[in-house]
């Protein structure tokens, strides 16, 4: 990691570093499913627990001179239980000789205890500025859903959830002078997010290969609480979206051709976006984005020619505003970009494969994933060119095994997939940092099946 893009697509290969940090990562995740099967109901239970810890040092000045480091550790403890009624599949209920639906109901809960404590250090001040938080969430969702199907063409669909979320952060600040501590700042900030979130889609097969479809939706994500906010940001809004979509599926030559496209539009309100902490520019927190929108299309191509061959294929374009939104590089950035979000992206892959023995199987593949500019600020100031990577894969499967050689980014492409624009004054007023990609890679993979 460097500072100047310039450099950056200069010396994609070079890292300015003193201290080369690392990452400690544990993680434990058991879950349980458990399902009935009645007559005409399906009962569903998912039953999941989550612990992971991770401690993470990193040179935080990105530069060969030893000014400024992080330390940080994470520790999460989660529950979660989803239990599910439904219509047994294939158990459709009528409610006419031409009408029959089925349905699903049930309830999420969930909680989660988020320890962490970080600090970040003035090498040659001999200094530590330490924060402490404990964020407490639980939530609850209900959910039902229905599917109306008329003379077996016509299918509607409604549905409706209601999530609840509580969010409490307990949260410390103080800073460490050549190993003494200083006064601990504390405060305890609480609150409950709720929305009702409907869904409804419509679809109609003309035959049994092609259909078109519309579809409305709303999403909803809670507000809470960022330890590594300023002080008085650290409460961030809920996020609301309205999402539309319609399009048409078709299956050609006896489901040899398979070919979709779609239209989509979503609408943001208070979109929750990263920004830098201008007190601490090498951290990140959440803040709330005014209005944005996202428009675009999507056209998508499956095709078995040959026994053995499948050719795939995609394009999508998206054109993504801020349609009212204050930055504080920029200012009024209505109209711009959305960050980190290409105006087109495709795709285009060969897979062959073989049956060699009864268990044995070998198959061979590459794809070219293609991606278009995309800005790294709300300003549009700097960009990522067009760029595109070539994968290939050759390998063999048995019952309970594979064997693979593969090779990404075959010819060396160089790229920027991130950068963020800091404000280190009076160093170097708004610079961006970011990373090169990765480069060309190769590797053998070896997998067992129990």
């Amino acid at each position: 990691m460097i500072f100047d893009l310039d450099q950056i697509r200069k010396n994609p290969d070079e890292v300015k570093y003193d201290y080369e940090g690392k990452m400690h990562r544990d993680l434990i995740g058991p879950s349980m499913r458990v399902k009935y099967l009645g007559e005409s109901l399906e009962v569903t239970s998912i039953t999941a627990f989550q612990w992971w810890n991770a401690k993470d040092w990193t040179d935080t000045d990105f530069s060969q001179s030893d000014f400024f480091r992080r330390w940080s550790s994470d520790t999460q403890n989660m529950i979660s239980e989803e239990l599910r009624f439904a219509s047994r599949d294939g158990e459709d209920l009528w409610l006419h000789d031409a009408v029959s639906f089925k349905w699903m109901t049930g309830l999420q809960a969930s909680r989660s205890v988020l320890s962490a404590e970080a600090y970040d250090e003035i090498r040659f001040l001999a200094r530590r500025d330490w924060t402490e938080a404990e964020l407490t969430d639980a939530g609850l969702g209900l959910f039902g859903q229905a599917t109306f199907t008329a003379a077996e063409k016509l299918d509607l669909t409604t549905g409706i959830r209601y999530d609840h979320e509580y969010k409490k952060a307990d949260l410390a600040n103080f800073s460490e002078i050549a190993a003494v501590a200083g006064p601990k700042t504390t405060q305890t900030l609480k609150n409950r997010y709720s929305d009702w979130v409907p869904r409804v889609s419509l679809a109609y097969r003309i035959t049994p290969r092609l259909m078109p479809y519309a579809s409305l939706a709303k999403g909803f994500r809670a507000g809470g609480y960022d330890q590594n906010a300023p002080p008085g940001e650290e409460a961030f809004k809920p996020e609301t979206i309205w999402a539309y979509e319609t399009g048409i599926k078709t299956s050609w030559a006896e489901g040899l051709l398979v070919l979709n496209a779609s239209l989509f539009q979503v609408e943001w309100k208070d979109m929750q976006l990263f920004v830098v902490n201008p007190l601490a520019p090498v951290k990140f927190y959440i803040a709330n984005a005014g209005r944005s929108r996202s428009r675009g299309g999507e056209i998508e191509l499956r095709a078995r020619p040959l026994s053995g061959l499948e050719v795939l294929g995609g394009l999508g374009t998206t054109d993504a505003k801020f349609l009212n939104h204050i930055d504080r590089f920029s200012g009024d950035v209505r109209n711009k970009s959305l960050i980190n979000v290409p105006s087109y992206t495709w795709n285009s892959a060969l897979l062959y494969s073989r049956t060699l023995l009864d268990n044995l199987k070998s198959y061979m593949g590459g794809g070219v994933t293609g991606m278009g500019p995309y800005f790294f600020d709300a300003g549009n100031t700097r960009q990522q060119a067009a760029y595109h990577l070539v994968n290939l894969r050759l390998g063999l499967k048995g019952a309970h095994w594979r064997a693979e050689v593969w090779a990404k980014n075959v010819f060396d492409e160089t790229y920027v997939p991130v950068a963020f624009q800091l404000d280190l004054q009076p160093f170097n007023p708004a610079p961006f940092f970011g990373e090169s990609g990765i480069p060309r890679t190769f590797g053998i993979t070896l997998g067992v099946d129990f």
